[in-house]
């Protein structure tokens, strides 16, 4: 058996056994919490384009998975806070990732235009 598949899944298993114990400390603490639908929604539709362009079909099935659970406990997401009521402090650091997040993206697509556009 190949060593590095051999630590791969060592590897995995530690990390789902620290997950477990961190799961169960928090449930012990808080009591069974609601899942947060609207994230399930939007890692729905983040997953079935990626899913879709690279031709995984696990990833896309998982990603409508997640939009239908979203998308049918819509009443059960919590209110987002307008933009006006935030404090000045989150008002800017929101600011702040919005521009960063725009900025990777526009270098991303630079960067990819530059390097010759993926053609052939």
């Amino acid at each position: 058996m190949d060593p590095q598949f051999v630590i791969m899944i060592v590897a995995g298993l530690l990390t789902l056994g620290l997950l477990a114990v961190f799961v169960v400390r928090q449930r012990g603490r808080e009591g069974p919490t609601e899942p947060d639908y609207r994230v399930l929604f939007i890692l729905g539709v983040t997953w079935v384009p990626v899913g879709i362009a690279t031709d995984n079909v696990g990833l896309w099935g998982l990603g409508v998975a997640f939009l239908v659970i979203g998308i049918a406990n819509r009443d059960k997401w919590p209110e987002e806070e307008k933009w006006s009521e935030l404090p000045p402090e989150q008002r800017r650091a929101r600011f702040l990732i919005i521009v960063g997040l725009t900025a990777l993206l526009v270098l991303g697509i630079l960067s990819y235009v530059l390097a010759g556009g993926g053609g052939g």
